[in-house]
């Protein structure tokens, strides 16, 4: 199933470095982690693993979503098993850094991910924590499953530099190739070109989120979802903010909101002046 030796030092060496040197935010892409004729047989199992799914259809996002993992086909359930062993995330924390990592077998946000002809997902940063255990998003892995994928196609990942407001890098969705990266302040990324296959394929993709506990002016923002970077002059504003229990007042969430999209100096500045959001 795997097709690399998560125990060799030597490579976990070169992943490292890979991963570090990364632009514009640390990631890595790794073709041929797990075995091709494995996937192919997990995405033959993708339409009754979305058995149970939500759609999600808006002027920023066009994907289909698992939502029951109960659903999963026997090497479904097998390439997750596998994401969520120790190996793994022992080798998730070797090389990049974050310790510890913890897992969700429940898939919140992650599992299975589709995405049809006219399909998109704008340039966002991913949501911060998990929605139940408040746990902090730290690493997301992705498994693409789309064999003979063109690059006319459209659907590749672009990663994102903020400050220089321009994409960095296009990883296209090709079988077997696996993309990992941190979730920080500035690791925007999405697909912004339209899928476009004429009727010839639908992106698919695994995704699996690690977390962590950090500790930090972080810990007075509760949950938030996805943050866009919006059109135009790519400013980013959070959307769909919420709160972390019913305690939480209105002022405290546009704080919340204000603070994620204020540089830090200016952010002390006007809590100099104003007093504490």
């Amino acid at each position: 199933m795997l097709a690399r030796d998560l125990r060799d030092g030597g490579w976990r060496d070169q992943c490292r470095t890979a991963f570090f040197k990364a632009d514009p935010f640390p990631h890595i892409v790794i073709d041929g982690l797990f075995e091709t004729q494995f996937l192919r047989e997990v995405r033959a199992e993708f339409d009754s693993g979305l058995a149970a799914a939500r759609m999600i259809a808006n002027q920023r996002e066009q994907t289909v979503r698992s939502t029951d993992p109960a659903t999963f086909g026997p090497q479904t359930l097998r390439y997750f098993d596998a994401m969520h062993r120790h190996a793994m995330v022992d080798f998730l924390q070797d090389i990049t850094g974050i310790s510890p990592l913890l897992v969700d077998p429940t898939l919140l946000n992650g599992g299975l991910h589709e995405c049809r002809d006219g399909g998109r997902f704008d340039i966002h940063l991913d949501f911060n924590r998990h929605r139940h255990t408040m746990l902090d998003n730290a690493l997301v892995a992705l498994t693409y499953l789309n064999e003979g994928w063109q690059d006319d196609w459209g659907g590749g990942l672009e990663l994102y530099c903020s400050k220089r407001r321009q994409v960095v890098r296009t990883v296209a969705p090709v079988m077997a190739r696996t993309i990992i990266f941190a979730h920080g302040p500035n690791s925007f990324h999405g697909h912004t070109q339209p899928v476009n296959t004429g009727g010839r394929m639908v992106r698919r993709s695994l995704a699996t989120y690690f977390y962590t506990r950090r500790t930090g002016a972080g810990d007075k923002i509760g949950y938030r979802s996805t943050v866009f970077a919006m059109d135009g002059n790519r400013r980013f504003a959070p959307t769909d903010i919420v709160s972390a229990g019913p305690d939480r007042s209105p002022r405290q969430r546009i704080g919340e909101a204000a603070r994620l999209v204020t540089p830090p100096l200016l952010w002390n500045w006007m809590r100099h002046l104003v007093g504490s959001l």
